[in-house]
C-alpha cells in the first residue's frame, strides 16, 4: 500500500470502523453457538438470571447462596443485556454481550491511547494486537467479569494518557472521567 493509501486509512473514522469490524468478526462469531464452557460463566449467568427473576438488583445470589465475590455491575450489565435482547432467561448468548462489548471498548481505548501518545499507525497496530489476542477473543465469548475489567482498566489508562498529553491545559473533564 502506498504512503498516501496508508494515510487515508488512518484518517477520520476509518481506523475505528476497521477495528469495530474486526472485533465484530472475532467476538460475535459463535457467541450464540458455543454452550457455556466455564463453570464460573454458568454461575454468573445463573446469578444474573436469578436477579431478573427476583427483581432484586442489589442482593446477588447463586441458587440460595449470596454471591458477593464480584462487583455487582457485571450482573447488572448481563441482566440488562438479556432484557434488551428480549430473550428467554434460559438463552445463554445475551449474557455474553457485555463481555463482547467490553472487549471492543478496550480495543478502541488502546487505539485511542496509542494514537494520542504516539501516532495513528501505532494506535491502529496496538488496537489490532489487542483485538486479535487469543485471551481477549476467548474472554469476549464468556459471560464473566474479565472483559469488563479489561475495558475499565484500559479506559482508565487512556484517560491518564489524555491527562499526560494535556498536562499544560485544564483537563478537568478528563480527570473526572478517570
Amino acid at each position: 500500500m502506498s504512503a498516501g493509501g496508508t494515510q487515508s486509512l488512518l484518517t477520520g473514522f476509518r481506523p475505528i470502523a476497521l477495528l469495530t469490524l474486526l472485533c465484530a468478526l472475532l467476538y460475535l462469531t459463535g457467541i450464540a453457538a458455543i454452550p457455556p464452557t466455564d463453570r464460573d460463566e454458568s454461575r454468573f449467568m445463573q446469578a444474573s438470571k436469578q436477579m431478573l427473576e427476583s427483581g432484586d438488583w442489589v442482593h446477588i445470589h447463586f441458587q440460595d447462596e449470596p454471591r458477593n465475590k464480584k462487583p455487582v455491575g457485571i450482573y447488572w450489565l448481563q441482566a440488562a443485556a438479556v432484557k434488551i435482547m428480549g430473550q428467554d432467561l434460559n438463552v445463554w448468548w445475551p449474557y455474553r454481550l457485555p463481555s463482547a462489548i467490553a472487549a471492543w471498548l478496550a480495543v478502541l481505548a488502546v487505539y485511542r491511547c496509542g494514537r494520542r501518545l504516539f501516532d495513528p499507525m501505532a494506535g491502529l497496530i496496538a488496537g489490532t494486537a489487542l483485538a486479535t489476542s487469543f485471551i481477549v477473543v476467548v474472554e469476549a465469548h464468556i459471560a464473566k467479569t474479565d472483559a469488563a475489567l479489561l475495558a475499565a482498566t484500559t479506559l482508565s489508562m487512556t484517560m491518564l494518557a489524555e491527562l499526560f498529553v494535556k498536562r499544560d491545559e485544564r483537563a478537568l473533564i478528563t480527570a473526572l472521567l478517570f
